[in-house]
């Protein structure tokens, strides 16, 4: 049986879920049971420490799994920014098994430079970027004003991100 890339992820994402919560009410109910013979708070310790280590494995799996999506990126187009050409971005497609719409990934990159410092993944009908001095709007169905754009120059935390794989 061969599943594609979207169900697979999903069906990752569902086991470890389904592994977290048993693990939680077996942690409950080994808690309680402690709890009356008064050996509850140390217990109660060890399985948060657990339980931490858990969601950081989780969150690593999530991770590690999205981060082989968007490395299949391909039949990318590259955009100058309109008013000053400091920078320049680049636009992807991304293997989308979920949605009709296009998924993209949109890096953005000073001019003359190899690493990104903004990165955004995102689903859009009809994928266009509009340039304007201080952003650049790369989703205009976005709920709100920031969620569809990447402020110029990009923030921090932007920087940080796109560090990221």
């Amino acid at each position: 049986m061969k599943l594609s890339v979207g169900l697979a992820q999903a069906w990752v994402v569902v086991m470890i879920g389904g592994l977290i919560i048993s693990f939680l009410l077996f942690a409950i109910a080994d808690i309680i049971r402690r709890a009356k013979n008064n050996e509850g708070w140390q217990s109660a310790r060890a399985w948060v420490k657990r339980l931490a280590w858990l969601a950081v494995l989780f969150i690593g799996i999530h991770y590690w799994l999205d981060v082989r999506v968007r490395a299949k990126a391909h039949d990318c187009e590259t955009q100058v920014s309109s008013e000053d050409s400091a920078y320049r971005a680049e636009l992807c497609f991304v293997p989308n098994f979920d949605s009709e719409d296009f998924r993209m990934r949109l890096r953005l990159f000073r001019a003359d430079a190899k690493e990104p410092l903004a990165e955004r993944v995102y689903e859009h009908p009809d994928p266009k970027l509009t340039w304007t001095r201080d952003s650049l709007i790369y989703d205009t169905s976005a709920s709100s004003e920031q969620d569809g754009m990447i402020s110029l120059p990009p923030t921090w935390k932007d920087r940080l991100r796109a560090r990221l794989p």
